[in-house]
C-alpha cells in the first residue's frame, strides 16, 4: 500500500488560524514606523499549514479543528472550505446554519 488507496490518509487536529502578512519598503528607525506597502490575509495556523502542505503533496487529508464566530475566522472559513477539500468540515460551531460538505 502507497497511502493512496481509498480511506488511506491522515487525520490532522490542530490549530486553524489567519496569517496577517504586511509588507513595507524598509524597515523602520529605532522608534520609528513605517508605511505599508501590501496587505495579505489567509489561511494560517500550525494544523492548517501542515493539511496544506500534505493535501499539495498529493496525500488525502482532513483536518479537525476549531474556526470562531469574527469577521477574520469568517475570511479562513471562506478560504479553506472554497480552496481545500481536506477542510470541508461537518459544522461550524456558534454559526446557525452553516453546515459544510463532508467528503471522503
Amino acid at each position: 500500500m502507497d497511502g493512496r488507496e481509498r480511506g488511506a490518509g491522515v487525520v490532522v487536529v490542530g490549530q486553524i488560524g489567519r496569517d496577517l502578512v504586511l509588507r513595507t519598503d524598509g524597515l523602520p528607525e529605532a522608534g520609528g514606523s513605517a508605511d505599508v506597502a501590501e496587505r495579505w490575509e489567509g489561511l494560517g495556523g500550525k494544523g492548517a499549514n501542515q493539511a496544506v502542505g500534505l493535501a499539495q503533496s498529493g496525500v488525502p487529508v482532513r483536518l479537525v479543528g476549531v474556526v470562531g464566530e469574527d469577521r477574520a475566522s469568517a475570511l479562513v472559513w471562506k478560504v479553506a472550505y472554497w480552496m481545500y477539500s481536506a477542510f470541508r468540515p461537518v459544522r461550524r460551531e456558534g454559526v446557525p446554519g452553516v453546515v459544510g460538505q463532508t467528503g471522503v
